[in-house]
């Protein structure tokens, strides 16, 4: 028992606080060195139209393939890289890599937008304007098929700077999505301020639509907004035929998740989109 400040406190440890700390600091000292070594990938998840049936963007999400630590997901890296710093440089890597990715897909005969999930701390940098128009010129790529995944508390820190770099993106052809909607406040004033494209349904209310018919019209308020705002609503994490079925019902535009397709590497990716185009006529 320690006393601060007059008042008792019994302080405890648990052996997961040791191995917490050490994949923090092997994860933190192996970052730099991951990037030189090009030890990060690139996976893509499609984003289906459920009326058009086609495959309308592929997200792209970063793995690490860890020469000691295995195979990782973003979960286990991406708060170590943003209280680091070394998000900047993996954002970096991620904006170029999906950029040239998409411009190979367009060059093959795929004219498929890459999606792109942007952290706060890059967008905060002034120079983020100049990133994205740099990925967009090394990679050849058109700015229409770029998408920018910005979460709502990221536009609700709004300031000039940023509204001025987001319009200008716009009007080239960047396009933007909000990521997480509802999560957030919903505030739905910096829709029409930035211009949005695209509101991305949590998977949380997707989910929870499916085991409680109650909860299906939080989603059906939500696409109903987007509709209103001239929005397309995306319901992100469908891992069911019932979650699918009251989502289609409910007048979701399109669909992305384990269901349709978990996400796929570059050679599987290809794979896909051409199986794809050969049942372009046929139902989910």
């Amino acid at each position: 028992m320690r006393e601060v400040g007059g008042k008792k406190y019994l302080p405890f440890f648990l052996p997961s606080m040791t191995v917490d700390v050490s994949d923090h600091l092997r994860i933190h000292n192996s970052f730099r060195q991951g990037l030189e070594r090009n030890e990060f990938i690139l996976h893509y998840q499609p984003q289906v139209g459920v009326f058009s049936r086609k495959v309308e963007a592929m997200e792209a999400l970063v793995r690490w393939d860890h020469p000691e630590m295995g195979f990782l997901y973003p979960k286990r890296f991406v708060p170590v890289a943003e209280t680091t710093g070394m998000i900047i440089p993996l954002g970096e890597w991620v904006l170029r890599e999906a950029c040239q990715q998409a411009s190979r897909w367009n060059a093959q005969g795929f004219r498929v937008p890459v999606s792109v999930n942007i952290s706060g701390i890059q967008l905060r940098r002034k120079n983020f304007e100049a990133t994205v128009l740099d990925a967009l010129a090394w990679s050849g790529l058109s700015p229409e098929l770029l998408e920018l995944e910005l979460t709502e508390t990221m536009l609700l820190e709004e300031s000039d700077l940023l509204l001025k770099s987001i319009a200008r993106l716009k009007e080239i052809g960047v396009r933007l999505a909000i990521d997480d909607f509802g999560t957030g406040y919903s505030n739905l004033a910096y829709l029409k301020r930035f211009n949005a494209d695209k509101i991305k349904i949590d998977q949380i209310f997707v989910h929870a639509g499916s085991q409680n018919p109650d909860q299906q019209g939080i989603v059906r308020m939500i696409a109903g907004i987007a509709h209103v705002l001239g929005l397309s609503a995306v319901a992100e994490g469908v891992e069911t035929s019932h979650q699918m079925e009251y989502l289609v019902e409910i007048g979701i535009d399109s669909i992305q998740g384990n269901f349709l397709s978990k996400p796929l590497d570059r050679v599987s990716c290809e794979e896909y989109l051409l199986r794809y185009c050969e049942r372009s006529g046929r139902d989910f």
